[in-house]
């Protein structure tokens, strides 16, 4: 894209630069597994910080029951 910029102080980059790019689109079938993957890798993220969340909601209710002694954890 760099190549195809034009511009004396600042490179500018416009709808003419990007109709000059060639880009090869991959197949349907490529498409749709790439979005499975993804889908699977985002679900699992999102799950994790739900979870994060939920343990960090935890901590911080007893943190401060551990701290004063009004919660006592056998060892």
């Amino acid at each position: 894209m760099k190549q195809n910029a034009y511009g004396n102080v600042f490179d500018t980059i416009t709808t003419k630069t990007f109709k000059q790019i060639k880009i090869i689109l991959p197949l349907r079938s490529v498409i749709e597994s790439f979005e499975n993957i993804i889908n699977n890798i985002m679900g699992k993220v999102l799950f994790n910080l739900e979870e994060s969340e939920n343990i960090g909601s935890v901590r911080d209710a007893l943190l401060p029951k551990l701290m004063s002694g009004k919660i006592r954890v056998e060892c």
